[in-house]
């Protein structure tokens, strides 16, 4: 075999060898997006009410809330969804939050309720960082013509340090 038929070869056998690799490294197509878990998505309720009462949205807050929806801070105060609603459009103190953290978010599903429970750490807007509050809080969720709800909420204050 002369010398120009060896170089072809090799080309060829290059040429090949590049083409292959290069087909085994083509993205695939990429897999549809599964759904989330029912305790995932009752987390992301979760959130989007807290990030309702941070950015004062009213309408994210009316559409999250049952009609029947009941908050209760520290067994001394109670709020309706109207109440509520009205609180955060007026900047009420104990809706006037600017950050916020979440601890220990767990979820408990029972059927068409469920219980969302964790620990809410918030600075009062324009507040003073020592001014911070925690509180141990539970949500009770409840689905209705097939989407999830808030039905209750309550605050316990927590005192002491950390958060």
């Amino acid at each position: 075999m002369n010398q120009r038929m060896k170089t072809l070869l090799l080309a060829f056998a290059l040429a090949l060898a590049f083409t292959s690799a290069a087909r085994g490294q083509t993205a695939s197509p990429p897999e549809p997006a599964k759904p989330l878990s029912e305790e995932l998505a009752l987390k992301a309720l979760d959130l989007a009410w807290h990030q309702a009462v941070v950015g004062r949205d009213t309408e994210a807050l009316g559409r999250l809330l049952a009609d029947d929806y009941r908050f209760e801070l520290d067994a001394r105060r109670f709020l309706t969804k109207a109440q509520e609603i009205e609180a955060v459009k007026a900047s009420d103190a104990l809706y006037a939050i600017d950050p916020f953290k979440l601890r220990d978010v767990s979820v408990r599903i029972e059927g068409e309720r469920a219980t969302v429970t964790g620990i809410l750490a918030v600075i009062p807007k324009g507040g003073d960082k020592t001014l911070r509050r925690r509180y141990f809080y539970t949500r009770t969720f409840v689905r209705r013509e097939g989407r999830w709800q808030a039905l209750t909420s309550g605050l316990v204050t927590l005192f002491g340090e950390g958060g």
